[in-house]
């Protein structure tokens, strides 16, 4: 994302400045045939608020910086936290937190004996639900698990226990009640700790949301995307400059195997209702007479959408810097030289797969971004679609899913980011994604050089339910999608064949294959079409 101007050189971002003429290669050679693969919004704080209104469900998050607003007034209503993607809370939850209070049980003396020296807090006055309201309530938030107070309710399968989703949810309950900090460590410790708490609860006091927010994690087929750092920022103000600084994060799940995951994202930049192209996304952009309507907003396109990356690199992954002319794949780029576990200033690489003992061996993906625009202080956003992508291992090429984040501005000056973040796809990103992606495939950089291609899947969609057809014998009920599903072609239904075969790449049957017959596999029409 380029600076604006000197003003706001200092802002690191992705996009690079240099004016390039548009050099590609032919379009159809990058084009990958790829079968996609089977795998195992937050307000800014108003400083003349005077109270919080509502009740705001969040996810654990890095915690904004600012400075305690002298004139919140007290904070009225309760903060709900809890893991998983999401919007407005359905109604009657309030009314079943409320009359679950004072039930379920204290954390087993198991759990708060491993958890409590760990978090330096005190955690004899948590609750833990698992009943059926528990189970419930999750349904409705689509959660794992949530935090209210110092109650943790989890959803159908979960339980407290020695594992990361209890710890995530009781870093909520020290960030809602503060929970009391224990006398046990250093001074230096027990002080780090004390302040932390502190800043948690005076930044609960002191922020002004107003409406009634699920903040979580967003699950995909692959895993889930969260957030380490997500702030609002105003750079300059008397430029208008607007953008956000943000660690996203991608954690593979039970059903990933690879040995190394990059992640990558698609930008869109608009400033006073206007494509704001950086050099070195103008060279590869979606062009007008290409765009198509997308659900960002009434009336948006994705013109002028392109991958996001400066015009001299030649790997699109966040965390690929500066590939040699030697590199071939995308693996090939680590983002430190001969360690693919550590982490660049753009980002890091995330794996699952097991070791030569057995054991599962998993990093969580990274993608850091400060993406700013200067004369953005109305009518102006800055989106982008985030995937995560197998680049080694069995399941090299396999993309588990896609999210959007990002900040706009309206005709009135206000300044919101993309939040919760938002799913756009289970499996293979948005046919805007594809299309950027195979306009960075034919590009050249800067410097003449040939991009490192991204799998481009040739997805289709369904115009009409269809059923799949098994064999006789087959057992159990067949798998049935509805029209408008995502599915990439595996075979076509050629004579003497009288079906084809069909992989959904999004939605709950992602990774699913079907037998069609010939007649369903006239009821595929391009997507973009």
């Amino acid at each position: 994302m380029s600076t604006p101007d000197a003003a706001t050189h200092q802002a690191v971002q992705r996009e690079d400045t240099e004016e390039s003429a548009v050099q590609t290669k032919p379009l159809a050679a990058t084009i990958t045939p790829l079968v996609q693969r089977d795998m195992a919004p937050e307000e800014e704080e108003d400083p003349n608020a005077k109270a919080l209104q509502g009740k705001l469900i969040q996810r654990e998050a890095a915690l904004p910086e600012e400075e305690e607003d002298p004139g919140a007034g007290a904070v009225q209503g309760k903060l709900i936290q809890r893991k998983a993607a999401g919007s407005q809370a359905q109604p009657g939850l309030e009314q079943q937190l409320d009359s679950s209070k004072g039930g379920g049980t204290p954390l087993p003396e198991d759990v708060r004996a491993f958890m409590e020296p760990r978090f330096g807090a005190d955690f004899s006055q948590v609750r833990v639900h698992t009943g059926s309201e528990a189970v419930q309530m999750n349904r409705k938030l689509e959660a794992q698990a949530f935090t209210h107070d110092s109650d943790i309710y989890y959803g159908s399968g979960k339980s407290p226990g020695n594992n990361d989703l209890t710890a995530h949810e009781l870093t909520h309950v020290v960030q809602q009640t503060g929970a009391a900090v224990q006398r046990q460590g250093t001074d230096g410790v027990l002080a780090r700790r004390e302040s932390l708490a502190l800043q948690m609860r005076s930044h609960l006091r002191t922020s002004s949301l107003s409406k009634l927010m699920i903040q979580r994690a967003v699950a995909t087929s692959g895993g889930e995307w969260d957030t380490d750092q997500y702030d609002l920022v105003k750079d300059t103000p008397a430029l208008g400059v607007r953008g956000v600084d943000v660690t996203l994060k991608f954690t593979p799940g039970d059903s990933v195997d690879a040995e190394l995951i990059g992640l990558t994202q698609s930008v869109q930049a608009f400033v006073n209702n206007a494509p704001n192209l950086t050099p070195a996304a103008a060279t590869r952009a979606i062009p007008s007479k290409d765009a198509i309507g997308i659900n960002t907003g009434t009336g948006e396109t994705d013109e002028g959408t392109a991958i996001d990356q400066s015009t001299s690199n030649r790997n699109p992954l966040y965390a690929a810097e500066g590939a040699p002319a030697g590199d071939a794949n995308l693996a090939d780029t680590l983002p430190v030289a001969g360690d693919a576990t550590k982490a660049n200033t753009w980002g890091k690489h995330g794996f699952r797969y097991k070791d030569k003992g057995g054991a599962f061996k998993t990093q969580s993906a990274l993608l850091i971004d400060k993406p700013r625009r200067a004369n953005a202080a109305k009518d102006s956003r800055h989106i982008f679609e985030a995937t995560a992508l197998a680049i080694k291992g069995s399941q090299a090429g396999t993309y588990y899913g896609s999210v959007r984040w990002g900040w706009r501005t309206d005709s009135k000056g206000n300044f919101t980011k993309i939040f919760p973040l938002e799913k756009v796809s289970d499996g293979v990103p948005s046919s805007t994604f594809m299309k950027a992606a195979e306009i960075w495939n034919a590009a050249k950089t800067s410097t003449g050089a040939d991009t490192l291609d991204l799998p481009v899947v040739d997805v289709k969609i369904t115009t009409a339910p269809m059923t799949g057809v098994y064999p006789a014998g087959f057992v159990g009920p067949p798998l049935s999608i509805p029209a408008g599903t995502r599915v990439q072609i595996i075979r076509n239904a050629i004579p003497p064949r009288v079906t084809g075969q069909i992989k959904v790449v999004d939605g709950v049957s992602t990774g699913n294959t079907l037998e069609v017959t010939f007649a369903d596999m006239a009821n595929l029409k391009d997507e973009r079409a």
